[in-house]
């Protein structure tokens, strides 16, 4: 399987489509394009060999990953996903914030991380996909549930910020307000006058 995840901005997918096609090791490979692959991307007018197959915005993977036993991933969401069909996982650096997970998975043993996709180049490829490799299993327990914990702590932190900046905004206003009256010399609504005033 090769895939970038749900976006390919840096053209990942036919990048290292040509790359693994040039091995010719593999039987089937599975091009993974996800839903926000832009109509555009050169990987929609690649010439594919027999060997290769591109599945447009697929609803389940699963039945790809009982097929593979290799993934060539992005660090993002696909890499947990080919960590948890226990495959052999290869790992690309796309963006810098994926960093911090393939950091973590590789110091436990279960990816081989490739690095940074702008220093990949067809001869590192092949010395990483065929250098044998111990690939351990995840012994971790994942719930699937998340995304509900990352919910349950987001919205209440960031309710809790904009409280906090509407609070501090009304403060703010309630002076401006008392500057301007008293500036214009205008009393203000709590202000009550007696009938001899």
């Amino acid at each position: 399987i090769i895939s970038s995840g749900g976006a390919d901005n840096k053209n990942m997918l036919v990048t290292l489509t040509k790359m693994v096609e040039n091995l010719k090791t593999y039987q089937k490979i599975f091009v993974i394009v996800g839903p926000g692959v832009k109509k555009n991307n050169p990987i929609f007018k690649y010439k594919k060999k027999k060997t290769t197959q591109i599945i447009v915005r697929p609803k389940n993977l699963k039945n790809y990953f009982d097929q593979a036993t290799i993934c060539l991933v992005s660090g993002g969401n696909v890499m947990f996903e080919s960590i948890l069909q226990k495959k052999k996982v290869y790992v690309v650096k796309l963006y810098n914030n994926q960093k911090y997970a393939i950091r973590y998975f590789k110091k436990k043993g279960v990816i081989k991380y490739l690095g940074d996709f702008k220093n990949i180049n067809y001869k590192n490829l092949k010395a990483a996909l065929f250098t044998q490799v111990k690939f351990k299993k995840l012994n971790e327990k994942f719930d699937g549930r998340g995304l509900n914990r990352v919910i349950s702590k987001i919205i209440p932190f960031i309710m809790e910020k904009y409280n906090r900046a509407d609070d501090y905004r009304q403060q703010d206003e309630q002076r401006w307000l008392q500057a301007y009256r008293n500036y214009r010399g205008i009393y203000s609504p709590d202000v009550q006058f007696t009938e001899a005033e």
